[in-house]
Order: structure tokens, then sequence, then C-alpha cells
């Protein structure tokens, strides 16, 4: 969301989970990016479906990628849950704004903080 949010960016949030959402919000609230942030767009369809087919899941994550530029306004886009990874690499190269897989964000987030504190 760090990622996503920078500098002054409005970001959403896509995913396939809708017991994620809470979490998500909380999450945005945590880190004060409440201005920032647009909310959360689940796929269409039974998620367990869409996981057992990586080309469904691409699909439906790209038409809740589509909802959050469009009618959110995001100008980037988190895909959330670690192992949306692969659909999250393939999505960034189907849309102009930013496309953050979490789990490689939050590895650069890392990476900065150990580098400030060298």
């Amino acid at each position: 969301m760090l990622e996503a949010a920078s500098p002054t960016r409005r970001f959403g949030v896509a995913t396939v989970t809708p017991g994620l959402v809470a979490t998500i919000d909380d999450a945005a609230a945590m880190l004060r990016l409440g201005s920032l942030y647009t909310g959360v767009r689940l796929t269409a369809g039974d998620p367990a479906l869409l996981m057992a087919s990586p080309e469904m899941l691409l699909e439906a994550l790209a038409r809740a990628v589509s909802i959050c530029i469009q009618q959110d306004r995001a100008e980037a886009v988190v895909i959330g849950g670690g192992p949306l990874g692969d659909a999250a690499i393939a999505l960034a190269r189907m849309f102009e704004v930013p496309i953050i897989a979490p789990i490689p964000a939050a590895v650069r987030q890392l990476l900065a903080l150990i580098k400030a504190a060298g």
C-alpha cells in the first residue's frame, strides 16, 4: 500500500477473497492512507474456482482492476494476496497504471528500510 500510494497517488486493491476486505481496509487506516485509498474491488465468481484456473483468475482480476481505475479513479492498484503474485505480474503488462504485487513490494520496502538504517 505504501508503494501504491507513493508519493500521493490514489490507489485501490483488487482481490478474490471477500474475507480480506476488512483487513485491507484496516491496513489502509493504520497506515494513514485513507485519503488516497479508493477501496477494495472483488472479483466476480467463486474464489476457489478462480484460483484453480489461472486464465479465469487473470480475467476476473483484470475486470476488478479496471473497475478500480475507471470507476474509483485509482492511479495504482494493489493485487491483494500473496498467492496472486503471478497474476499481478501479468496484469502489470495489461494496464498503464502501476499494478503492485504485494510480496515484491514488501521486499522493496524492507530493503529500503535496511539501507536507510545502514
